[in-house]
């Protein structure tokens, strides 16, 4: 086989016998985590040759075996590059190791390349703002005073930050802080590169089962700044003398036309009832949304509480102690239905995918207690019908990675956001926010790594997307204040990056995720390969290109005035 008619992510490997037997490849991932070898091919008695595809985005165990099956030699742990042609030369006895009969195709440079355009693009347009706001210096007039609209919209001088208390801020101020939106629209930005394909690297692909990707952690950081939302919205609507009954009905409202959207959006071009997809993202969202706002709503004051200055340094916590009660609660009962809750035919408390996973012993227990409750209230036929988990250990039940009981942690995700934004109400300077968004995240970090076992198969609980488990959404929520803090300090604090293109985005993501859902597989966002050759790079084209439209239409509806929201 040639280079030619390999597709991305595939090699070519090839055995090369001399012996007067038989030979057979078996192979298995090492991703599949305690999983039998299988055969892949069969060099005959009358073949000097044998040639097999190989995916190239993962590692792999060989084994070379005779018709008594006796392992001749094996090779443990081997990665193959793109459109590589590779021999593996076998005598009766002995082997050579794998060697490179024509070298892969380097599929990291276009991902350099472009990383390079972006840094280069970046750069000229921030030049190019700079002369526009200098330009009586540069080509020798009074410069207009007018700054940009993307640069300059609800500017938030540091002194006002610093003089005003929080008990007196409006909600309009609150919005002045730049570095929310640009959050959520590095969330979205990176949520339609992902969904586009991510130009089909490894990294941006969601993990088949434990452990985490970059792609793994956009949809927790989506629901986690959400949260910080919720507490500035509800702080605001009670500040204004809002009837809660008039808050609970909006809030109310939204839930549902989350919900509903995400019904829409999760069956599009699907008219068949019987099969008709219930749980999806904006569902997720939707409930946890509710949950998270209605018991904000119940128990936030107006006005702060805390009377003794001498406990101010958890003032944060004094204010929310009851709906940290509630929340975990319902984590709690997130743990105890997990590792308690009887499934027949599978050990209480798995959390495995089931398939091959531990030599085949589970095969039908995909998902354990989360997988069992989605099929006994939705029925298989109204969930997610191939897990992530299919393409490396063959699980062939439905399951679905936005099922009920990930609800729980999501909405302690959630309410991780909404504590940030408390302490974003309760604290004035940006040097106490900061400092109290690490202390989170160290500690949740630290956390979940202790429930990982700081590995990714070895832990109490693992690191689990398509579980939603605890330590999953600790270690996410570690990332979102990090990435807050830092957001906060170069863009509200030092003024260092106005947030241009992300703040756009962030302040339409509703639509745009909308948007990017409708218009999958549909011209201009994404059309059939261009070149003769499929590698990564023609996939990075067309993916950015995607991401970067949505990010052109984002800027147009802003300067416009245009925001759609729910």
């Amino acid at each position: 086989m040639s280079s030619e008619d390999l597709l991305f992510d595939q090699a070519n490997l090839t055995i090369t016998k001399n012996t007067h037997f038989a030979l057979y490849l078996w192979a298995q991932t090492v991703e599949c985590f305690k999983c039998d070898l299988f055969k892949i091919l069969d060099v005959s008695n009358d073949s000097d040759t044998g040639s097999v595809v190989i995916p190239s985005d993962k590692s792999w165990n060989f084994e070379i075996r005779d018709h008594g099956n006796t392992t001749i030699c094996s090779s443990n742990r081997t990665s193959f590059g793109e459109h590589g042609q590779y021999v593996w030369y076998v005598n009766d006895s002995t082997c050579s190791s794998i060697q490179v009969q024509y070298p892969p195709y380097n599929e990291i440079q276009p991902a350099l390349y472009s990383l390079f355009i972006f840094i280069a693009s970046f750069i000229i347009v921030k030049l190019c703002i700079i002369i526009r706001r200098n330009r009586a210096i540069f080509i020798g007039r009074l410069a207009d005073p007018v700054e940009s609209d993307v640069e300059n919209d609800f500017p938030f001088p540091s002194d006002v930050n610093r003089l005003l208390r929080p008990s007196v801020q409006t909600e309009q101020e609150h919005r002045r802080i730049k570095s929310l939106d640009v959050f959520r629209g590095i969330s979205i930005v990176l949520m339609i590169f992902v969904n586009y394909g991510g130009g089909e690297y490894r990294i941006f692909r969601h993990s088949p089962w434990n452990g985490i990707t970059i792609a793994d952690v956009i949809f927790p950081w989506f629901a986690w700044i959400m949260g910080v939302s919720i507490a500035i919205k509800i702080k605001s609507e009670l500040r204004n003398s809002l009837a809660k009954s008039t808050i609970l009905a909006k809030i109310a409202l939204r839930s549902f036309s989350l919900i509903v959207l995400g019904i829409i959006l999760t069956n599009l071009r699907q008219d068949d009832l019987n099969t008709l997809r219930i749980p999806g993202v904006l569902q997720r969202l939707g409930v946890a949304y509710f949950i998270c706002s209605a018991v904000e709503l119940r128990f936030m004051k107006p006005q702060p509480i805390l009377q003794n200055q001498r406990y101010s340094i958890v003032e944060d916590l004094i204010e929310s102690y009851s709906q940290w009660l509630f929340v975990l609660g319902l984590t709690s009962l997130h743990l105890v239905i997990t590792f308690f809750l009887p499934v027949p035919g599978c050990p209480t408390g798995y959390l495995g995918p089931g398939g091959l996973y531990d030599h085949s012993s589970n095969y039908n227990c995909t998902g354990g207690a989360a997988g069992y409750i989605d099929r006994l209230i939705l029925t298989p036929n109204h969930i997610y019908q191939r897990a992530t988990c299919f393409w490396v250990y063959k699980c062939d039940i439905p399951y679905d990675p936005e099922g009920l009981l990930g609800i729980l942690t999501t909405t302690l995700c959630v309410y991780f956001g909404v504590h940030a934004g408390r302490i974003i109400l309760v604290y004035i300077n940006t040097s106490d926010r900061i400092k109290r968004w690490i202390v989170w995240s160290m500690f949740t970090s630290l956390l979940a790594g202790i429930l990982c076992g700081f590995s990714n198969e070895e832990g109490w609980i693992p690191l689990n997307k398509n579980l939603w488990s605890l330590s999953y959404v600790l270690l996410c929520c570690g990332l979102a204040f990090v990435l807050l803090s830092f957001l906060l300090y170069v863009i509200d604090e030092k003024k260092w990056f106005g947030g241009a293109p992300f703040r756009q985005t962030g302040m339409n993501a509703i639509l745009l995720y909308a948007g990017h859902v409708t218009m999958k597989q549909t011209f201009p966002w994404q059309w059939k390969e261009m070149f003769g050759q499929s590698t990564h790079l023609e996939n990075l084209i067309m993916d950015l290109w995607a991401t970067v439209l949505w990010i052109v239409i984002a800027v147009v509806l802003y300067k416009r005035k245009i925001f759609f929201k729910l």
